[in-house]
C-alpha cells in the first residue's frame, strides 16, 4: 500500500552535523571518563566482580578492554565508522556496566548508561553528520566515481 504525503521536512545540514559533532564529542568524553573509573578504581572494581560473580578476572583483561574502549571512544569521536563504534560503545558500556557496577546496590550507575547508550542511538540511526571521517571519505569516493 503506498501512500503519498506532501511533509516536507527541511533540515539545515551544517546545524544537524554540528549537533552530531556535539554528540560524537560528549559521548566519547564519557567513554573515556568510564574507562578512566574503571583504571582508577581498579582493585574495588576487581573486588566487587569478585564478590558478585565469585571470579577474578586478570588484570590484563581489564587494561585490554579498557584500551579497546578508548581506541573506540576517539574513533567514535572523529567519526571514523561510526555507526560500527557507537554499536560497540553501546555493547561495551552495557557489558561493563553489569559487570563492573552491578555488585552495587545503587542503581544511579544503570541510569547513567542507559543515558549513554541513548546518547549514542542518533548516531546509530542517523550517521555522524559531514564533520566526520566518514563524510570526508564518501566525499572521496564520490568524486572519483564521477570523474570516471
Amino acid at each position: 500500500m503506498k501512500v503519498k504525503t506532501t511533509c516536507v521536512c527541511v533540515v539545515d545540514e551544517t546545524a544537524f552535523s554540528v549537533s552530531m559533532l556535539v554528540s560524537r564529542l560528549l559521548c566519547s568524553a564519557a567513554a573515556v571518563y568510564f574507562v578512566f573509573g574503571i583504571l582508577l578504581n581498579f582493585r574495588s572494581a576487581a573486588d566487587m566482580v569478585m564478590l558478585k560473580f565469585n571470579i577474578t578476572i586478570p588484570s590484563g583483561v581489564i587494561v585490554a578492554e579498557s584500551i579497546l574502549g578508548v581506541i573506540a571512544a576517539f574513533a567514535f569521536l572523529l567519526g571514523y565508522r561510526t555507526k560500527l563504534t557507537a554499536i560497540c560503545l553501546m555493547v561495551f558500556w552495557v557489558i561493563n556496566g553489569v559487570i563492573f557496577f552491578g555488585a552495587d546496590v545503587n542503581n544511579f550507575f544503570l541510569f547513567f548508561i542507559l543515558v549513554a547508550v541513548a546518547g549514542l542511538t542518533p548516531a546509530v540511526i542517523l550517521g555522524p553528520g559531514k564533520y566526520s571521517l566518514d563524510f570526508k571519505k564518501a566525499e572521496l569516493e564520490n568524486s572519483k566515481f564521477l570523474s570516471k
